[in-house]
């Protein structure tokens, strides 16, 4: 079972906190790491790569101290940034070819037996000799898990990987990350919504540098019962009458009229309003937003 700690992290920029006393686990298996650009999800993603030192507190990695013993840690764990470079005139094959043999694979035929295992488990097999420069967003990301997989580490870490796909490739690849976590930490940092919800078994939710939420998902949405809810407005010059007293997340054009997705406040009542199942969008926007005005 691999574990990892995350102990009173803090880590300022200047006079910027950009991590502020932050603290959780981490098990084997999908995690979500959710928050605002700008929530402190890359500095933390940063000094578990060993990337970034901390100001305070310590993270550890199987019993390793990241800051101890960064060799160490760069042995079990992979990361995929957001943004990478793969080289264009190269095709899948040559390209991992290369990145084994920097990670000190040099037998020959020990490389190409994990270079068809990686292609397998990306479904790259059948553009495996294109040029990467023809490669589709969502063949790229996943060649870069691929070359991230190499060294068979026992963390992996994603950041925004579904950023830019379209709904087919994202949901194929988020069924690949879930599949690679089945014996490994998955960490996916991300600040959309459903692709927590649709992959991930626990969560913590980051907001301007704190922890403001770790647990399951399913926890985190019980605290929105009864605070998300709809209505049917048939005039759309009123919709700002219901703007005045609630946070509206969504309109849906419908037969009737409008229909209003809106974070009820509990001072403000509407015998009109219906209250609806909230989903983990609902319980984001309600966090970070409402808890601005100390609602929540």
């Amino acid at each position: 079972m691999n574990y990892i700690e995350i102990k009173n992290v803090s880590k300022t920029y200047g006079k910027k906190n950009v991590l502020k006393n932050v603290s959780f686990n981490i098990h084997n298996g999908m995690f979500g790491l959710l928050g605002h650009n700008g929530a402190g999800k890359t500095t933390l993603m940063k000094i578990m790569t060993t990337l970034v030192e901390p100001n305070k507190g310590k993270v550890f990695i199987n019993d390793i101290d990241v800051s101890k013993n960064p060799i160490k840690v760069k042995e079990i764990i992979g990361f995929l940034p957001q943004e990478f470079n793969l080289y264009n005139e190269l095709n899948a094959v040559q390209m991992l070819d290369y990145i084994a043999r920097l990670n000190g694979i040099k037998s020959k035929k020990s490389r190409n037996i994990k270079i068809d295992e990686m292609l397998e488990r990306v479904n790259l097999k059948d553009a495996c000799k294109e040029r990467l420069g023809g490669y589709s967003g969502g063949m790229k990301r996943r060649l870069g898990i691929a070359l991230s997989l190499v060294k068979d580490p026992k963390v992996l870490i994603v950041d925004e990987p579904t950023a830019g796909l379209d709904p087919e490739e994202r949901v194929r690849f988020r069924t690949m990350l879930v599949n690679l976590s089945e014996d490994k930490i998955v960490i996916l940092s991300t600040h959309i919504v459903e692709d927590i919800s649709a992959s991930c078994d626990q969560m913590v939710l980051l907001n301007k540098g704190k922890v403001d939420f770790v647990g399951n998902p399913d926890t985190w949405l019980q605290g929105v019962n009864g605070k998300i809810g709809e209505i049917c407005i048939e005039d759309r010059t009123k919709i700002g009458l219901i703007e005045k007293d609630h946070h509206i997340i969504s309109l849906k054009q419908v037969k009737n009229g409008v229909l209003v997705r809106v974070m009820i406040k509990e001072e403000s009542k509407n015998e009109r309003i219906n209250i609806v199942q909230p989903n983990l969008e609902d319980a984001y926007l309600y966090y970070t937003n409402l808890k601005k005005e100390n609602i929540v």
